[in-house]
């Protein structure tokens, strides 16, 4: 059962809407993007249809997960009555002439003398209780019971107020875990709440169930050798495939050919991602799942929750392209990183074609990549006013975004014009890094290792500039240089401690001479680095004149944040918290501090100016970790 059709009248800021839901072709449901300022009606919307199929729902079932005893998850009240308007409307309207419609008004006999006739055809206004205390209530449900087969899910925000449309005197069963099938109870709540700790159970009971029961192992005679061959064929394997899938796209990288969940062999058992490089070694990506950022939580939480809620109701395998139901989810950019939410989020939510989503954002980012990723299949309704923006480009977040973003790059672009004819006229190769430090240190190694005898014919220009420049911003430049014939070889330098710098663990050929490299681990980190990191720990923590060095996240305490080695220095910087979820070392150049308020980190471009300078105790660091980089460059030099 699909929602088909909303009108709403005269509530919160709506005035008027008469909205029929977007359908394709074969019959499939067009995902839905409400967009609008705060306040315009959005989660007002997602929460009539909410209410509307607790309702229903609640017609079948005697206990719910989602309310407790008779109470209701939102409450009419007559508070959301447009200013200055006399009755709100609202009808949610499904297949089979399934209905949700209520009427409110402030004054009965004002109400008789100027409502819409349109909005009768349902409504017994000669109804008493309308007539006593202004509220009219009409429910037609389905014939059968449609939560067997379908599913239907809504993802809140997190907020620090309570909406006035909730019924606080309803107890919210939370974290109901429903393992008896009891008759007239339902099994999955409507409301998904704590996404992380419900769903890491239920994968592991996957995992569990999948090990146990459908394990079909054979043996066969291969070259005259008797080899075990281990295969899996049933439900639970095929959920870890859907699941798999998902954290494929979410972990998306030309580092690894495949992305799964396992457990560890260790001592606990918990949920780990693993992934398999291109050579087929494997290894920890996430090593539990506390350790996943709030986004990624998010994104395959959500996913993941539709998956399990699909399962709930059927007992046999299926195909995440044929789960039906409806799924709200408001805010859906509430902590995504642009590039999860331009290219990730769409390309997941095309895995579930027959899911009606109905989704509220602010994010330009997301708005731009659905429209992109689904071409003519998404649909953007603009509240207050109910209108379909075809040209998505014309809302109003994305022309503020727009002009931000333009005078970013319109100031990047002056500032590069200074260096167009070092670019064009080109005499010899280019390095350009991704910071405005990396090249101070590969430029000072280089010279170091002349000096030495080394690399004495690796003749190369560094792009030498003090603004701004990230890894997006890189890969965007190299990819416009590689559309124009280069003279001379342009090498792009990335870090490797970031999505977009990891892709280039092999070098890249842009075309026209343009290459991509990140850089490697040499000082035994295991983890993705950033430049300074190429140093021996012992020369990266030297201090300055003041006191002031560099720090790194394993030299603070996990919870106290205390210095290991000095528990009256205390580091608040928020690097140190993501470093420690995801189980990786990344250098502290700030907010590091002692017992008197003493500000101790040094900067990472003074600390690159130090070396660059020879200044001191910093003209003796040893420069070895940087061989490897020199290498790959005099190797894409010389490879024609």
């Amino acid at each position: 059962m699909y929602l088909r059709n909303i009108k709403i009248k005269n509530y919160g800021s709506i005035k008027d809407i008469n909205y029929s839901l977007p359908f394709n072709s074969e019959g499939n449901p067009i995902p839905l993007i409400l967009i609008g300022k705060n306040g315009t009606g959005k989660t007002l919307i997602l929460s009539n249809i909410l209410h509307s199929l607790i309702e229903i729902k609640r017609k079948f079932y005697n206990k719910l997960s989602d309310v407790s005893d008779n109470n209701y998850y939102r409450l009419a009240t007559t508070e959301y009555i447009k200013l200055n308007e006399n009755y709100s409307y609202i009808k949610t309207e499904f297949d089979n002439n399934v209905y949700n419609l209520e009427l409110l008004t402030n004054n009965y006999e004002e109400f008789l003398k100027n409502y819409d006739p349109s909005i009768i055809a349902d409504v017994n206004i000669d109804d008493e209780k309308f007539k006593t205390e202004g509220f009219f209530y009409n429910l037609i449900k389905p014939i059968d019971n449609i939560f067997k087969n379908n599913i239907y899910l809504y993802f809140p925000v997190d907020r620090f107020y309570i909406p006035t449309w909730e019924n606080t005197g309803n107890e919210k069963l939370l974290f109901v875990v429903n393992s008896n099938n009891l008759i007239g109870q339902d099994k999955f709540g409507i409301v998904q709440y704590n996404l992380l700790d419900n769903l890491e159970e239920w994968i592991l009971d996957v995992i569990i169930d999948k090990m146990l029961y459908e394990d079909r192992s054979f043996i066969q005679n291969i070259n005259g050798s008797l080899i075990i061959q281990k295969a899996f064929l049933g439900k639970n394997q095929n959920i870890q495939t859907h699941i798999n899938s998902i954290l494929s796209k979410l972990f998306a990288c030309e580092k690894y050919k495949s992305i799964r969940i396992g457990i560890p062999q260790k001592e606990y058992r918990k949920i780990i991602i693993i992934g398999t490089k291109n050579d087929g070694t494997e290894e920890d990506l996430v090593p539990r799942f506390s350790n996943l950022s709030s986004g990624e939580i998010m994104v395959l939480g959500i996913f993941s929750s539709i998956i399990k809620a699909y399962d709930k109701i059927t007992a046999t395998e299926f195909n995440i392209s044929e789960i039906s139901g409806i799924v709200m989810i408001d805010e859906i950019d509430i902590h995504l990183h642009s590039d999860l939410l331009k290219d990730v989020l769409p390309e997941i939510i095309k895995m579930f074609p027959k899911i009606q989503f109905i989704i509220t954002s602010h994010s330009p980012f997301f708005l731009l990549g659905m429209k992109e990723k689904c071409e003519n299949n998404c649909e953007f309704l603009a509240l207050p006013n109910g209108v379909i923006l075809d040209n998505i480009e014309e809302f109003e977040e994305i022309k503020k975004c727009y002009s931000i973003v333009d005078k970013n790059y319109d100031d990047m672009l002056r500032t590069l014009d200074n260096y167009e004819k070092q670019i064009k006229d080109l005499s010899k190769p280019l390095i350009i890094t991704e910071g405005k430090t990396d090249w101070k240190h590969l430029k000072h190694a280089l010279s170091i290792m002349k000096n030495s005898g080394q690399y004495t014919n690796l003749d190369i220009n560094f792009l030498e500039y003090e603004f701004e420049f990230s890894d997006s911003k890189l890969e965007t430049l190299l990819i416009n240089l590689s559309k124009v014939p280069n003279q001379n070889k342009i090498i792009g330098i990335f870090d490797s401690d970031s999505n977009i710098g990891s892709k280039y663990e092999n070098i890249k050929d842009f075309g026209n001479n343009v290459y991509g490299y990140c850089i490697k681990d040499t000082q035994g980190y295991n983890c993705g680095i950033s430049i300074e990191l190429l140093y021996k720990r012992d020369d990266l923590t030297i201090s300055d004149k003041e006191g002031r060095r560099i720090y790194l996240t394993d030299e603070f305490k996990e919870l106290s944040h205390q210095l290991k080695t000095n528990s009256n220095i205390v580091c608040n910087n928020k690097t140190l918290v993501d470093a420690v979820k995801r189980n990786i070392i990344k250098i502290i150049d700030s907010d590091v501090f002692d017992d008197e308020e003493h500000s101790l980190a040094l900067s990472k471009n003074q600390f690159a100016e130090y070396i660059y300078n020879n200044e001191d105790n910093f003209s003796k660091v040893s420069i070895d970790g940087f061989k490897d980089i020199f290498s790959i460059i005099e190797q894409i030099i010389n490879d024609n």
